[in-house]
């Protein structure tokens, strides 16, 4: 064999054996820390305030607004319109989790859905607070939760 036969026989081995890495590595994708900033225009802009207080009362004791800072539920800031399940230093459970890969995203539909009744929007969740079964508070409180940017 030619050494010319030789020499494109390694580029093309290391051309596949690299196109195989890229590949494999590919498939999985390390989640973030942060989410993306918020792309969605601010929900209800007068419910904002009304939302802050209920968000305080309601929401606070569990979820808080610092990246990094989830102990006992995930934190909020940029959810509004994010993807389900987004953060790696938060483990969800396998219901979230499950919804994430169905494409689910914090829409003010399913923030709606959630509040109003966590178990019956996603069964097997972990979220443990009362139903807030008041519409106008639950709007509320997703337009504060909207302009966590």
């Amino acid at each position: 064999m030619s050494l010319a036969k030789k020499i494109r026989g390694t580029w093309q081995m290391i051309s596949l054996y690299t196109i195989a890495v890229l590949a494999v590595s590919g498939c999985h994708r390390e989640p973030p820390s942060e989410r993306a900033a918020v792309t969605l225009p601010v929900y209800h802009p007068e419910l904002v305030e009304q939302g802050r207080v209920a968000y305080q009362n309601e929401c606070e004791q569990c979820h808080t607004i610092r990246p990094g800072s989830n102990h006992k539920a995930p934190q909020l800031m940029r959810v509004y319109g994010a993807p389900a399940a987004e953060l790696k230093d938060y483990q969800y459970t396998d219901a979230i989790q499950a919804k994430a890969q169905q494409g689910w995203h914090w829409t003010a539909q399913n923030l709606d859905r959630y509040i109003a009744d966590p178990h019956a929007a996603i069964p097997n969740t972990r979220m443990e607070s009362e139903k807030i079964t008041d519409p106008a508070e639950r709007q509320a409180i997703i337009a504060y939760v909207s302009t966590l940017r």
